[in-house]
């Protein structure tokens, strides 16, 4: 148990001192996580602007997809009309929100290769990705200052990239798993130049070497694997809900006492004597006020008399 006169009440002290121009160190807090919201915010609307601007441009010299390909796609779960081939990116990409459209490099694909990244994508549809990875994006611009939702954003692209390859090969066998593989595999052997930041999904996002692997032994998991890691992490999450009620936080206020007297500039002031100063509340001496008090509230608003 952390009592808060021990801690919350210095906590509370040193937010209360006072800088320069009546703002005190929790005003200037607030007023930078605000300003750098806004920055953030901004900074992101300028580049998504320039996301769709390059979107629309790609789309204009794209080309639909050839007709012996459109079935593919339909059979993938996808609208055929929203499939593009262009020369103008390197790598697939699934981009906008309420109307998406994928874009596919202008290269030679495989039935098997062209079904393999269609599944991929229609997953990345279904699941809302690009929408979910713009609301967190939206989350790390205003708590711009918490390291922890910039990881999370991080590892967002790779978790959900492993969540549709695991449906997208739920009903594989062994063969086509390994097929599935070798798409990634081609897909991701060219190094990638990405044109977008947050408004995309795509099928080798996570190109490095490590995540291939990574991704490619996920593919071949069996389900015996899956329970046994849900089993450990529902274990894990329980241990850490017990564990949060280790520390307890009081809060700042101390139950309000009868005969309190509320202090501010309406009915007390500060008489300065020598070196100390001296506090009267409403005409009455209430003696002196410690140095260390003088910069915090209420003492530090209040008018200083000889």
């Amino acid at each position: 148990m952390i009592r808060s006169t021990k801690l919350l009440n210095a906590v509370h002290d040193l937010l209360m001192i006072t800088l320069l121009y009546d703002l005190s160190i929790e005003k200037v807090l607030v007023l930078t996580w605000i300003i750098g919201a806004i920055v953030s915010l901004f900074i992101w609307n300028c580049s998504i602007k320039k996301d769709v601007q390059k979107t629309k441009i790609i789309k204009e010299c794209a080309s639909s997809l050839p007709e012996k390909q459109l079935s593919i796609a339909t059979k993938a779960g996808l609208n055929a009309n929203c499939v593009f081939v262009t020369d103008k990116i390197d790598e697939v990409v699934t981009v906008g929100i309420r109307e998406y459209m994928i874009l596919l490099p202008q290269t030679d694909y495989s039935d098997i290769d062209l079904y393999n990244i269609f599944v991929h994508e229609a997953a990345h549809i279904k699941h809302r990705d690009i929408r979910n990875r713009v609301l967190l994006h939206a989350f790390c611009c205003i708590f711009w200052w918490n390291p922890i939702f910039r990881l999370f954003e991080k590892d967002y692209s790779i978790l959900m990239e492993y969540r549709c390859d695991e449906n997208a090969v739920q009903s594989y066998t062994l063969s086509k798993k390994i097929a599935y593989v070798e798409t990634m595999k081609k897909m991701t052997v060219v190094k990638l130049d990405y044109c977008y930041r947050y408004m995309e999904a795509g099928f080798a996002i996570a190109s490095r070497k490590s995540m291939l692997i990574s991704r490619a032994d996920r593919v071949f998991i069996n389900e015996k694997k899956n329970i046994k890691r849900i089993a450990v992490a529902i274990a894990l999450e329980i241990c850490l809900f017990f564990l949060s009620y280790a520390v307890i936080f009081q809060p700042y206020y101390e139950p309000e006492i009868e005969g309190e007297v509320a202090v501010d500039e309406t009915n007390a002031y500060l008489i300065k004597e020598d070196d100390e100063y001296r506090i009267i509340i409403d005409d009455e001496d209430w003696g002196i006020v410690p140095k260390d008090d003088l910069k915090t509230r209420p003492y530090c608003r209040l008018e200083i008399r000889e």
